[in-house]
């Protein structure tokens, strides 16, 4: 279920696929057609196909890089 936040005044529009393992982040609810970039680590950047501003991002093997940020300090605590 896609969720909307607000960060800087500006809302943000953050949808999580399990299935895929990815998190979507999105700066409108609705976009036209678009393209991705890829990014470094599995950061795909969504581009407007007509203008190339950026609209949103896709971050791939989410709960891999949540893991690998937050475990060590767990650990160490």
């Amino acid at each position: 279920m896609p969720m909307e936040i607000e960060m800087s005044g500006k809302p943000l529009y953050c949808d999580y696929d399990p299935y895929q393992d990815a998190l979507f982040i999105t700066f409108s609810k609705t976009t036209g057609l678009t393209y991705y970039e890829e990014g470094d680590d599995g950061l795909l950047i969504r581009r407007d196909a007509d203008t190339d501003e950026i609209v949103g991002y896709t971050i791939r093997n989410i709960s891999l890089k949540i893991c690998r940020q937050y475990l060590p300090q767990l650990v160490a605590a």
